[in-house]
Order: C-alpha cells, then structure tokens, then sequence
C-alpha cells in the first residue's frame, strides 16, 4: 500500500475540526503538520501516521502510548495531547500543543551553557519528570531531541518536555502492570541509566540519572560517557566512573550531577521533587540567566513538537543530531579506530586506584547474567588496543551469551503479556517468527486481539511452521470467537495457516452458534478449493461425508475411513448404521449397499478411538 503523499492532506479538514495548513516535517513513519482547530480557532501540532504504519502493530502501539502519556500529563513543562483518533482512511493521527522554539541538542551545539541557564532548565524538566511520576509515567528516553526551549520574552527558556513514545505507564486504566519488570533494555545508551542498560528492574529514577546525564552535558559540553560503539557506552555506563566536571563548575552543583550520576538508584535523589528542591535552591543563589542566546528554529516551524525528521521510530521526532564540534569536544572523547576510549579519570590517586580496583571486583547484572566489571573493561580496552579487528573471543561470546539471555527473557516475558517485554521485542528491527509469536501471545493477554492477528499473520508468513504451534492455534481460535475482529482470525487461517488453519475453520463451524456470521463464513471458507486442498486427510474425510447424498458414495469413502476417520467423522458414519429413513414412509434402508462386504464397523471404531486436534477452551 502507498501512503498518500503529505502534501496531499494540506488545505483538507481532518476528523471535522482540523483544517490543515502546512507541513512542518516528515519521515518513515509519518508527518507532522501545523493545523487550526476550526471550531476553538487555534493552532495545534498534527501528527500523522502513514497509512501503510497502521498495520505495524509496534508502530501504533508507540503511537497510542505517547497519547496515553502525554494526555495524561498536565503540566507546562510538557507538551500535552489534546486529542488522539483514527482518520477514515485507517491513519491514526495524535494532536499535541502547538510550541514554537528549539531543541536543547541545538542549543549545546555552541558548547556548554552558562551554569545558570543551566540549573533553570534542569529545574523545569525535574518539574516535568515530577508531574510525570505523578501521574504514574517513566519517560525512560529523556535526552537533549526531547527536550525543546522556547525562547520568553522576559528572557531564559520555557521548557517543554517531548515524546512518551516508550514511557512506561502504571496507572488508570494499566493499573496493575508492575513498575519492575525484567529483561527490557531500550532507550538511548548515552542516557541510560545502569539497572536500564543492563536490563534490570526500572522505576522513576532512571528519568533523573538521564537529567544527571543532560545536566552533565549542558555544563561540560559532551556526555559523561560517548564512544561509538553501544556496547562500549553501555559498558562505560556499568562500571566506568564520569570525569569530573570542568572547575569552574560550582562544587555543590558538581556534586548534585554526579549525585544523579551514581551507579545505584538508591544512591541518586530519591524523586524529582527532591532534586528540583536541590536545583531550586541553586537557581535562587546563582539567580536568573544573564545574556541567554538562544537558537533559533530556521524555518521557526521546524521546531515545534517533537524533530518531526526522525525516521527510526514512531514517534516522528527526536532525530540524532551530530556530536558537538570538536572544540566542545574534551579529552575524555579521544578515538581510537571506531571505538572511543572510557573517560580518563583527571588526578588519579592511590585513592582513586584503589576506589577502581574495589569496582572492578564487582560483578554487574547484564541481561539477568552476573558479569565482572573487568570482563566488560577488557572487552573495551581490547577492541580499542587492536583497532577493533580482532576480538577477544571468549568475551564477546560471554556478550553473546547475555544477550540471547535477554532475548529469551523477552520473549517469555512478552508472551505473559509483560509491558516492557513486549516494548523490547518491539524494538527488534528483524524480529524472527519466534519472537513475533510472543508479541502476538503478549497482544492476546491484553486484549489487543487486532494486534494480534497482525501480528501473528507477520509470524507464520515468516515461517509457515508457526500455524500449527498449539498456542497460536489456541488463540487465534479464541480471537475467532471475538465479536468485533473475529472475521481477521478465520481469514489468516484460510490464507496462511494451511491443515492447521482449516482444522480451526471446522471447528468455528462446529461451535459457533446457528446462523452467526462466523458460523456462516467458516463454512463457506472450509467449501473452497484451497482450504480443502490444504486440509488433512482426516478433515476432507469427514468434510466429503458430510456432502455425501448417496449408498455409493458413502461406500467408496469407507475405505478411506478405515485408516483417516477420526471422531469427526463419528457423526456421520453413525448415521449410515440407521436401517430406515427412506422411501414413501421412510422404513427402507438408505444404505443397503453397506449390509454386506463393508468396512462400516472398522471404520467407525477407528473414528471412535481417534481424537481430533485439540484447539483450547473456547469462549463463546
């Protein structure tokens, strides 16, 4: 399917209300447009997803949780949703504030901020992150692309927090999913907090070690940790200390960053409330902002909402930005072939020494596997000293190890329905048949039973073998049974799930109540010619005597009988033992031509003793 052009939806009225005015960007999963709310007279961000997007179950599934999230949050540090639905052509659209200004990631393109500016921003996203938690939302992907400044006529910034794509929400209508799920690693390296790069237990305090990380970068002019390889970031965040920042950084604010910075949660601030108190009484000491340049948005609608350029995700924004020129850029960032080296530590000191052998005894919990700290640092150090060519070969398969580890925890957890789980494999950019099967599983615990038939055609196209695993029989069976997306379920198993799929349509026919539109439908598949050419022996057995009308034919069909009926075939063998039903008063017998010579009672103790496929509990 193509998606429509997006200057195509410029001057139209979407949803009755929002007349569009103008494209403001666009990427791989949609567009963003300014448009007028017809009726209120104002202007709002209009979020678009292709067309072809709506049958990507993950896709839609960000979308709705950014919606679910940023409608939640009243606050004005954050860009809200005002609306969010689905247009007639099957798009889901998301309607935000209208903001105008510029992302912070331009903003520290110049270098660092002035300490001041940088406390009041710090201040109004720890404000944000509080109304966030709140209200029972983690942002878990707060950088510099989410985070916007939109220039005050008094002076400084107001800021706006962006993009809940993959927030975690436990409240209203989620209550009950666990803040502290495993196995679940995504966000950004660069702003990870530890537990989350090693896909431990999460709550609200990987928000405020990503604010550490952000406040770090606005005062040093570079991230604590940058390398460009993942896994030597993610590394860097396990077990690597930051350099300290530049001294002309006021101590305590030093102290509050690498507070924020600690490898244990326990070790950070406790709440964003907390930590805003700590900025806050910074701001009033350094007072307000002096001689803030700001960055101005060229064209000035680029910047509002989200970086509509991103093109590696739903959420349409949040597009990677280049590093900071190599003026802004210390010591600590130096490379070496294509991997950067962990900060050095400034003023190393017997203490220090030994403060770093004492971490590189530790063991660090990765993918829910116990690795020591100086397995990952050699894992680093080796690929910087031979150029990234040669790898330690034992380390990268204990890397390897870990990460099917975390794969496997995905999956599993993913099938139960966990959140988190499901939002990993999500962001599998080849997900294998295997894992789309758990998603689907996952979509099916939270009745998201159109996701799910997506999700599990996505599956089975990918390998044919998955139709006739019992769980996807079994739920693809229960999804049949759905008042709304029962019609999805028997098509897949018509199209794609072959002997598997049309056992499930006879069954459907068999349970579905009388003259439902499953019932009829199931039966009219179960009549085509592919469905019958892809049925076991033992179904179009039982199909071809239920068609039957006469002695002969019923006669030709018990030799078969003998060795394929199964108790499908029970009924209508049964029926050729009755000795009366025809002729003007209906004494005579019907199948005289089975009285002699006929393997009728080898065939009906063979469908007797032979059980059909099993396809679960179903609920009607």
């Amino acid at each position: 399917m193509e998606s429509t052009p997006d200057d195509d939806l410029i001057g139209q009225l979407l949803a009755d209300r929002y007349r569009v005015e103008a494209l403001l960007g666009t990427g791989a999963m949609g567009a963003v447009y300014r448009a007028e709310h017809v009726h209120m007279k104002k202007l709002v961000a209009l979020k678009v997803l292709h067309r072809e997007m709506t049958h990507d179950p993950q896709v839609v599934s960000r979308f709705e949780r950014e919606a679910v999230a940023a409608g939640r949050i009243e606050h004005p540090n954050v860009a809200t949703a005002k609306d969010f639905g689905k247009l007639e052509d099957g798009s889901f659209y998301l309607v935000l504030e209208y903001v105008q200004g510029a992302l912070l990631r331009v903003a520290l393109r110049g270098g660092p901020l002035p300490p001041a500016r940088a406390v009041a921003i710090a201040k109004q996203i720890a404000d944000a992150l509080g109304a966030a938690h709140d209200a029972g939302i983690v942002h878990r992907d707060l950088k510099p692309e989410n985070v916007m400044l939109v220039p005050q006529a008094e002076g400084g910034d107001l800021v706006k927090v962006l993009d809940f794509g993959i927030a975690k929400i436990s409240s209203g209508e989620l209550e009950g999913q666990a803040l502290t799920k495993v196995g679940a690693v995504f966000g950004t390296p660069e702003y990870m907090a530890p537990e989350q790069a090693s896909g431990q237990v999460v709550d609200h305090r990987v928000d405020l070690y990503a604010l550490g990380v952000m406040l770090y970068e606005m005062l040093a002019g570079r991230a604590p940790f940058e390398a460009d390889d993942m896994i030597a970031v993610l590394t860097q965040q396990l077990v690597a200390e930051p350099a300290p920042l530049p001294a002309h950084v006021d101590r305590e604010l030093a102290a509050l960053v690498h507070k924020q910075l600690a490898k244990l949660p326990q070790d950070r601030s406790q709440s964003a409330a907390e930590l805003g108190a700590a900025l806050d009484a910074l701001q009033r000491r350094f007072g307000p902002p002096s001689g803030v340049q700001h960055a101005a948005p060229a064209p000035s609608d680029a910047a509002l909402t989200s970086n509509p350029t991103r093109v590696d995700g739903p959420s349409l924004g949040n597009a990677r930005t280049e590093p900071p020129p190599p003026s802004a850029v210390g010591p600590a960032t130096q490379r070496s072939g294509a991997v950067a080296t962990v900060p050095a530590q400034a003023g190393s000191t017997p203490t220090a020494l030994a403060r770093g052998a004492q971490e590189l005894r530790k063991t660090v919990r990765i993918a829910g596997t116990d690795v020591p700290a100086w397995v990952l640092v050699v894992v680093v150090f080796g690929l910087i000293a031979i150029g990234g060519v040669v790898l330690f070969t034992s380390a990268i398969s204990g890397m390897r190890m870990a990460r099917a580890s975390a794969t496997a925890q995905a999956k599993e957890g993913a099938a139960a329905g966990d959140e988190d789980a499901i939002a990993a494999l999500e962001r599998v950019k080849d997900p294998s048949a295997e894992q789309l099967v758990a998603l689907a599983s996952g979509r099916v615990v939270r009745g998201e039973l159109g996701l799910a038939i997506a999700t599990y055609r996505r599956a089975i196209a990918a390998d044919a073998a998955m139709a006739s695993r019992p769980e996807v029989l079994q739920n693809v069976r229960r999804i049949a049974s759905d008042p709304v997306v029962w019609s999805d379920a028997l098509d897949l198993a018509a199209q794609l799930m072959g002997a598997a799929g049309a056992d499930l349509l006879y069954d459907v026919k068999l349970q579905a109540p009388e003259d439902s539109p499953a019932r009829r439908r199931a039966t009219m598949l179960l009549q085509s010619e592919a469905v019958q050419n892809a049925a076991s022996p033992p179904l179009r057995l039982a199909l071809s005597l239920a068609a039957a009308k006469k002695c002969p034919q019923f006669k030709e069909l018990l030799t078969s009988a003998v060795v394929e009926a199964d108790e499908r075939s029970l009924a209508p063998l049964e029926k050729l033992t009755k000795k009366t039903g025809c002729g003007r008063r209906g004494r005579h017998d019907c199948y005289r031509c089975l009285r002699s010579d006929s393997p009728l009672e080898a065939a009906l103790q063979r469908a007797r003793t032979t059980p059909a496929p099993k396809l679960g509990a179903v609920a009607q």
